[in-house]
């Protein structure tokens, strides 16, 4: 006997119902793409008194014949109260025919891609024009079926639940043209479902890894399943948010509609398995003791003490510089971070500062906002640089470990490390990571679509490999573009249509865009500073740019490429004095006092008694260790590290003057 469909899939609306007292179940939550790119999620629309869906097909004559009807409703019923939504789960409509529908019937309403066809299947959309109302406030509860094909019962529904009235009976209209749903085919536990977990999951989902759970047999996967089909349906997992429509990429762990198709018809079929079935997950071997992911590294480097964190607070974020030791030049070809304590490292990442004979060519950080050597990011898989392409470190370099961590409730320790591996020869190409970043940020308090745009120039040639996004909790899309000399519209390199604060991976491009002439890379984005993002630390609040999760950040990081220039990294004769000043005795309480240092157009000096003076502000100082900790007279901590007889703010020296 088949079993029982989980509750969590269970709609009991599969077959159209004669009565609303017989509408038995509920929406389940999904987020898709419309035919403008747009993310949308069925559960962010809470406030709503309706959600109004419809079946949609761009050939479909039913969805033609009431396209002006149904657009009348949605001028009638405008958001936040109704939201209207179309869903297309067509086999032969892709995005650019349902956009061209949309342009064509100069039509509003989001046209949903339903690849999968899953939300359709579940909510019972069997033909187009079929149409089905769900109220937020009663659980998500689908309330009335209909069809565009009488538009009027669909009008009197609406007004008569808006109304209170009892909820109407639903509606009996012709309906539409059947919509063609993909072959459903016998799906097997160890034949078919194993190998997806396998590839698209295991790999953070085993024992000690990232995962809440671990997919090492049968019996835990059909424990978890009613949750795996919940965020396959939400696309939280995998984490992978790249829009399948642009790029093509070299770490893309997403699955495919067939994968997502057949693992969710699993699992609605009450995820069995045969007695006899072996099980595939069970035999994987367990995970070794996690070393480096790229075989023995040429050199480790680690912080050379533990940092210790508080149970509890918001941990300034840690400059913490690592001498490389390297008596040679050199060229790295991959590396790796490893925190030392993952429940407390969000993100790392590190610059590098050059010797003095270097400083003409010094990468410039800026904390992050114009690129970084280095990152431990959420979801980032570890793979080696572009083939013929690394990233130089000259002799006497030293790294500063920019480390964000966050406290767990209980005292913590951490001591990350970072393993590197050389070229043995220099490569054809210079490789960096730099960035498109705007730290002008004001995002008003309940603004659920907060849109920031930013350009950069980039040398034409120039090779891009990768592009990373960073915003935080009130992130929500993202887009990288390029465009050049005469070009008419940007061209779409990345798309992240929902952004997730969690996952930050460098998405690696399968073969490089080389920039064009006078070309630049546009980077789109927005922020949901509303109440309806459930990750939003205060929507009543402004927010501006910050280090912490709790501000906000905009940064399109690229990792991109040029020929090398042997020129450009020949060192470059130094005065002995610049050298005795990075190499020299070590600042301290005495020979700090009196002293004025410069970074920009900041200007500090550093007075008796623990005073200072700055160019935007006054307060205190004080020395523990190797950092010069100051306080701002508004209370705001800034912390400065000493090496030698210089002086080091978040990785950028400053520089000393009378």
């Amino acid at each position: 006997m088949r079993k029982a469909l989980p509750a969590l899939l269970f709609l009991g609306l599969l077959v159209p119902a004669a009565h609303a007292d017989e509408l038995v179940g509920h929406a389940i939550n999904f987020r898709l793409i419309d035919h403008a790119d747009q993310s949308w999620e069925l559960y962010r629309f809470p406030e709503a008194q309706l959600v109004v869906l419809g079946a949609h097909a761009c050939d479909s004559a039913t969805v033609d014949a009431g396209a002006a009807a149904w657009d009348e409703l949605a001028v009638k019923y405008p958001a936040p109260d109704l939201r209207f939504f179309f869903l297309n789960a067509a086999m032969t409509d892709d995005r650019v025919a349902t956009a061209a529908w949309a342009h064509a019937h100069e039509t509003t309403t989001p046209i949903l891609k339903d690849t999968v066809q899953a939300v359709s299947r579940q909510l019972g959309l069997r033909n187009t024009g079929d149409v089905v109302l769900v109220r937020p406030a009663d659980d998500w509860a689908v309330v009335w079926r209909g069809s565009l094909s009488d538009a009027a019962a669909l009008g009197d529904a609406i007004e008569s639940i808006l109304a209170g009235d009892p909820t109407p009976a639903s509606a009996t209209a012709t309906a539409g043209e059947a919509i063609v749903f993909a072959q459903e085919s016998t799906v097997e536990y160890a034949r078919d479902i194993a190998p997806i977990l396998e590839a698209r999951c295991v790999s953070c989902h085993l024992p000690g890894g990232t995962g809440p759970f671990a997919m090492n047999n049968y019996k835990k996967v059909k424990g978890w399943s009613e949750m795996i089909a919940e965020v396959i349906l939400t696309k939280r997992m995998p984490p992978w948010h790249a829009d399948p429509a642009y790029g093509h990429f070299v770490n893309d762990m997403s699955m495919t509609p067939e994968e997502e198709r057949m693992l969710l018809s699993w699992i609605q079929a009450g995820s069995p398995k045969h007695a006899r079935e072996p099980d595939p997950l069970a035999d994987l071997a367990p995970a070794a003791e996690a070393g480096w992911a790229l075989g023995t590294p040429d050199t480790v480097l680690e912080m050379p003490e533990a940092f210790d964190l508080p149970a509890t607070g918001v941990v300034d974020y840690q400059y913490i510089h690592v001498p490389t030791g390297l008596t040679e030049d050199k060229w790295v070809r991959a590396l790796e971070v490893k925190p030392g304590n993952l429940k407390v490292v969000h993100h790392a990442l590190i610059f590098v500062l050059y010797p003095p004979e270097y400083r003409h060519i010094q990468p410039r950080p800026g904390e992050g906002l114009n690129g970084y050597f280095a990152s431990y990011l959420p979801g980032a898989a570890v793979r080696p640089f572009p083939e013929d392409t690394g990233q130089f470190l000259p002799a006497g370099s030293t790294f500063v470990f920019q480390m964000h961590y966050t406290t767990t409730g209980k005292e913590e320790r951490d001591q990350t490390q970072m393993a590197l591996y050389f070229h043995d020869t220099p490569p054809a190409e210079a490789l960096e990571i730099t960035a498109v970043a705007e730290s002008d940020l004001y995002i008003p308090p309940m603004d659920r679509d907060h849109e920031v745009k930013k350009s950069e120039r980039f040398k034409a040639g120039t090779k891009v490999w990768g592009l990373s996004p960073h915003m935080h909790y009130r992130g929500s899309r993202f887009r990288f573009s390029v465009d050049g000399k005469g070009d008419a519209a940007p061209t779409t390199l990345l798309n992240i249509p929902y952004y997730e604060f969690d996952w930050q991976p460098m998405y690696l491009l399968k073969e490089p865009v080389e920039i064009p002439e006078k070309g630049r890379i546009q980077v789109v984005g927005a922020f949901d500073n509303s109440p309806t993002n459930p990750r939003n630390p205060n929507p009543n609040k402004l927010v501006m740019f910050g280090r912490q999760s709790f501000e906000e950040m905009f940064i399109g990081y690229v990792m991109s490429s040029s020929p090398r220039d042997d020129a450009r990294y020949t060192p470059r004769e130094i005065e002995p004095d610049e050298r005795e000043a990075r190499e020299g005795p070590a600042l301290n309480a005495e020979t700090l006092v009196g002293t004025k240092w410069r970074m920009g157009p900041f200007r500090m000096q550093f007075m008796e008694n623990g005073r200072l003076l700055s160019t935007w502000f006054a307060g205190s100082w004080h020395i523990e260790g190797d950092r010069v900790h100051v306080v701002t007279n508004d209370n705001r901590t800034l912390t400065s590290t000493i090496q030698g007889s210089r002086l080091y703010f978040n990785g950028q020296p400053l520089r000393q003057f009378e």
